[in-house]
């Protein structure tokens, strides 16, 4: 059976490209997770800053015996970090992260949606996008989980 559209390698591996060079203020990247509590103690802001691309549920749409419909894949941007400065609030610290992130998939100049090159029909923000500045947990920690959805053709 003739693959219909790009392969989910093609779609994840140009999202985590496209946060990779540039989102600004994150030292280290992955495509896999892994929890907060494994950044070393001693590492403080900005060398701690980690993004992660988490593919999550994917949601398939078919009418009748018709070809694909509609394809949605999900994907959660994990950013978390470890904050040492108790006078930095941690705020200052993720909210340009975010910033960073949804402006490279609002939609490019000139185009109507971000498609990451022509690769998938529409890439968007989609839920709540969960925060958490750090400033009330013992070692620093904070983060957010930006939900993304892919609109696959």
């Amino acid at each position: 059976m003739p693959q219909q559209g790009p392969t989910r390698e093609q779609v994840f591996g140009a999202l985590y490209s496209l946060l990779y060079r540039n989102v600004q203020g994150v030292a280290f990247y992955s495509r896999r997770f892994a929890l907060p509590a494994k950044i070393p103690s001693g590492e403080t802001i900005p060398g701690a800053c980690k993004l992660m691309v988490w593919e999550q549920p994917e949601h398939t749409t078919r009418k009748g015996g018709t070809p694909i419909k509609n394809r949605v894949w999900e994907a959660w941007v994990v950013v978390y970090f470890r904050n040492d400065q108790k006078d930095v609030p941690g705020a200052t610290i993720i909210n340009p992260i975010i910033d960073s992130i949804e402006a490279l998939l609002n939609e490019p100049a000139g185009t109507p949606v971000q498609t990451l090159g022509g690769l998938v029909t529409g890439i968007w923000i989609a839920g709540d996008t969960h925060i958490e500045t750090g400033d009330t947990d013992e070692n620093g920690l904070g983060g957010a989980v930006i939900p993304v959805h892919i609109l696959v053709p």
